[in-house]
């Protein structure tokens, strides 16, 4: 199988987990440039100037069906302490031993370390004018965890994820600048769940006059339920295309967000009710 991932996937994708920005030059199939920059956010504006952004050539030495080992020319001392230091960065960042320090510049990446792509078995891996194109044994699984993510970091969302094998629900969580989402994925598409939550906050004093029939879909489908002071909205996604892709994703958040909109309403009601105020 064959996954392509863009040079502006690889950007969203680095941004997305390890809270970087990272450009990639191809000069031919195993080597190219690098421009690794920190987000001017937060406390990283007041890092030096000097730290902010490094540029830097690499190659791909090598690589087997789990690791890929990659060459980054160090020249100083300084570009030796930015590898180990991007090291321990990704290694924190994704909380398993994924970049394996090697003498003279060299990185080993293990990708078995990598939640996601644990099961993946390497065949390819080549530097294009479109992007770095990944080849592997058959893989359904990963093949969709792929494409599901891509699609979601295309369509502009952030915090991305596959949720964890502990849950007892697999699918995925990502956000836009409105609400936190999980898609609850299943074996047949009209089992596929929306799910998004609004907490009653405790200081508007009327959770406990609140319960489960309190509040009244806009959609007969749409399933709300109220425990512990959050409410919890669920709808089945609708697709209309042939798979789910960032058409279906917006449509169906755009319809979670007039649901939530709903929920809302009817907790300012009964805020208006407990301040003696009519409501319309």
């Amino acid at each position: 199988m064959q996954f392509t991932f863009t040079y502006e996937d690889i950007r969203l994708w680095i941004n997305n987990f390890l809270d970087m920005d990272i450009q990639i030059d191809a000069f031919k199939g195993d080597c190219g440039e690098m421009i690794v920059t920190s987000p001017d956010t937060g406390v990283r504006k007041l890092l030096p100037r000097g730290y902010r952004q490094y540029k830097q050539y690499f190659s791909i030495d090598a690589f087997d069906s789990k690791t890929v080992t990659i060459n980054i020319l160090c020249l100083c001392a300084s570009d030796e302490r930015f590898n180990t230091l991007l090291a321990q960065y990704v290694n924190h960042c994704l909380m398993a031993d994924v970049i394996e320090q090697m003498p003279r510049g060299g990185i080993k990446i293990h990708l078995n370390q990598i939640a996601l792509i644990r099961d993946i078995e390497l065949r390819s891996l080549v530097l294009t004018e479109k992007g770095l194109e990944v080849g592997f044994a058959e893989n359904l699984n990963l093949y969709e965890h792929l494409r599901m993510l891509q699609q979601l970091l295309r369509a502009g969302y952030t915090r991305v994820c596959t949720i964890p094998e502990s849950m007892p629900y697999h699918g995925y969580w990502f956000s836009d600048e409105t609400l936190d989402y999980t898609l609850m994925m299943a074996e047949h598409p009209a089992d596929i769940r929306l799910c998004a939550s609004v907490h009653v906050m405790e200081w508007l004093e009327v959770e406990r006059k609140l319960f489960k029939g309190t509040f009244q879909p806009l959609h007969p489908t749409t399933d709300i339920d109220y425990r512990y002071g959050d409410v919890k909205v669920t709808i089945p996604l609708t697709i209309a295309e042939k798979e789910i892709n960032a058409t279906t994703i917006t449509r169906n958040c755009k319809r979670m967000q007039e649901e939530i909109e709903g929920v809302i309403s009817t907790i300012i009601n009964h805020v208006k009710i407990k301040f003696g105020y009519e409501t319309r």
